[in-house]
């Protein structure tokens, strides 16, 4: 089972290097691509106006949006506000 960490700006390496720790197959993830292969996803803290930007141009937002309502997240800080998702982060279930 594969964890992604969000890897757009703020402290994602730690959160991979926590993980695979721990045993986790853990993977920074960049791309919608990358989003859609994981089986749940962190969003670290950071700053959120350029985490946002950066979501936009890469084109994660769609991709973020869909995967927060059907998988699992756990969200660290700014992690949820800057994206753009609209309403709350629900586990799946």
């Amino acid at each position: 089972m594969r964890i992604g960490v969000l890897s757009l700006q703020g402290d994602f390496a730690e959160h991979v290097q926590a993980f695979r720790e721990i045993g986790a197959d853990a993977e920074p993830v960049k791309t919608p691509k990358a989003v859609r292969a994981c089986a749940g996803l962190v969003l670290p803290g950071g700053e959120s106006t350029t985490m946002g930007l950066v979501a936009q141009r890469n084109g994660l937002l769609e991709a973020l949006q869909r995967f927060v309502h059907t998988r699992p997240v756990f969200v660290r800080g700014s992690g949820a506000p800057w994206s753009g998702i609209e309403g709350p982060i629900r586990r799946p279930g």
